[in-house]
């Protein structure tokens, strides 16, 4: 969760600044020696005023299993498309799978653009609901329906985080 936290934060800032990442994936995280978690590969990052759309057509940006759907298609990108990255990264994180990942990258954007995203819960009971309903948020294929901020997901994180530390506390 800490890591998590911390990856929004960056991804927060970045956002602040008007730039959006394009390429969030695990790869990308590199741990400092100290724990600290690092967001890395800028290089296809673009500020939110320039086109954020494919750079020529049938052509995309971004690692295929954790492209946002708009990614997929080719719409225009914006912080939304960061967060749905970011949500595959945490349920990826906390069920150990990417929830779209397919053999053959066809399959990977079909899954991602048609397919239900498997049941967080059933997979990891023991995660806090809260987390779960937060990542489902980010995972809403309609960007218009999307939570849109992520320093409203670091909130949420540090909130859950927070519960947590209570409940271990009071045992």
């Amino acid at each position: 969760l800490m890591i998590g936290l911390e990856l929004a934060d960056a991804l927060a800032r970045a956002h602040h600044l008007n730039i959006i990442h394009r390429d969030l994936k695990p790869a990308n995280v590199l741990i400092a020696a100290d724990g600290t978690p690092r967001l890395t590969d800028f290089g296809i990052a673009r500020l939110t005023m320039q086109d954020t759309r494919l750079t020529q057509e049938g052509a995309f940006m971004g690692s295929p299993a954790y492209m946002s759907p708009e990614a997929c298609t080719g719409a225009e990108l914006d912080a939304r498309s960061d967060i749905w990255s970011f949500g595959v990264i945490l349920y990826e994180m906390l069920a150990g799978l990417n929830p779209f990942a397919k053999e053959k990258i066809t399959a990977t954007l079909i899954s991602i653009l048609n397919e239900p995203v498997p049941d967080l819960i059933l997979m990891r009971p023991d995660v806090p609901a809260p987390l779960t309903t937060l990542i489902g948020h980010m995972l809403t294929r309609e960007k218009k329906h999307r939570i849109a901020s992520m320093r409203k997901i670091a909130a949420e994180l540090e909130f859950i985080r927070n519960d947590i530390l209570r409940d271990v506390t009071k045992v």
